[in-house]
């Protein structure tokens, strides 16, 4: 009986520090003090994975710039590159360069009407600029066959991890995200209600694949050089985009810097094989928290007390005395 109250009595106190130390730690993280911890938590338990066999990327690169020359291109050449890869049939392209402002009448008109033969051509609006948000040309606008917001806001550690499924751009309407508007020319998008369970109205947690060059890709040069034959976008979701580091469109991941047409290729990614984070409810964690803080308390107290007997048993031996407990 009273080795139970001796135990017992030595519990008070660990349950008392492990009481303080979770309702500290419940109120830090519902206050968000430790969510930039959590966060790098998070990442570093992302494991890449082989990405969606029918996801590509075309890449204005390097090699692209040095062979077709400085940037901005003609928009005759976009137009030749969309009815290369149009050639092919793929599901929906996904053209991630925004052409803003008018270049000329001849090359203006042949990306419009590359656009509009391929059918299933989907163009960027961005809406984070703070004199409002940036279209294609109107004749573009007819022309594709719907526009995807590109907004991609870091965390404050800088650090991009989720995308906002939908946006309200200058003019109050709503804009889906780019990658999803891809998805959904080419009519594999997953159900708004499979979206809706996963994230609801919070921004989607991407599931990046893996770091710079995971997801499939090919330089534009060779796609026009007809290097790559056409029949390589044969229903497959294509992405075209900059990653030359010279365009300035790069992003920091959990995997590192990543290129703006690679994040929207790791969205479309994570949309196809529906890899839904479902962020933890706060008053689960917070009771986990809480939880966990008491059981390392008693766990701590259990083994002090436990390592403490076993000396005292092992010097009892050593000394050759005999003793009860």
């Amino acid at each position: 009986m009273r080795a139970a109250t001796r135990f017992f009595s030595r519990l008070v106190r660990p349950l008392a520090i492990g009481f303080v130390v979770g309702a500290m730690c419940v109120v830090a993280s519902l206050a968000g003090v430790l969510a930039s911890w959590s966060e790098r938590a998070w990442d570093q338990m992302s494991l890449p994975h082989t990405p969606q066999s029918g996801v590509m990327v075309v890449t204005i690169d390097d090699t692209s710039l040095a062979q077709i020359g400085r940037w901005p291109w003609d928009r005759s050449v976009h137009a030749a590159l969309i009815e290369r890869i149009t050639l092919g049939r793929p599901a929906a392209i996904g053209y991630d360069v925004t052409f803003a402002e008018p270049q000329d009448a001849v090359n203006d008109t042949a990306l419009a009407e590359a656009i509009r033969v391929a059918g299933n051509v989907v163009l960027p609006i961005e809406t984070t600029v703070a004199e409002g948000s940036v279209r294609p040309l109107p004749a573009l606008i007819a022309a594709a066959q719907r526009l995807g917001h590109v907004t991609l806001r870091p965390d404050s550690d800088g650090v991009v991890r989720r995308v906002a499924l939908s946006v309200e751009d200058d003019q109050g309407d709503t804009q889906r995200a780019f990658a999803y508007e891809v998805l959904r020319a080419g009519d594999v998008a997953p159900p708004a209600s499979a979206l809706l369970a996963a994230a609801g109205a919070e921004p989607l947690r991407i599931a990046y694949p893996g770091g710079m060059g995971t997801v499939a890709f090919v330089p534009a040069v060779d796609v026009l050089s007809g290097a790559v034959p056409a029949s390589s976008f044969t229903d497959a979701v294509v992405f075209i985009g900059a990653t030359a580091p010279s365009l300035h469109d790069t992003l920091l991941t959990p995997f590192g810097v990543l290129s703006g047409v690679e994040t929207h290729a790791s969205i479309a990614d994570t949309l196809l094989a529906r890899r839904f984070l479902t962020p933890i409810r706060v008053e689960f964690l917070a009771a986990l928290i809480f939880t966990l803080a008491l059981i390392s308390a008693v766990a701590a107290a259990w083994l002090r007390m436990r390592w403490a007997y076993d000396v005292f048993v092992a010097c009892g031996f050593s000394w050759g005395g005999e003793f009860v407990v």
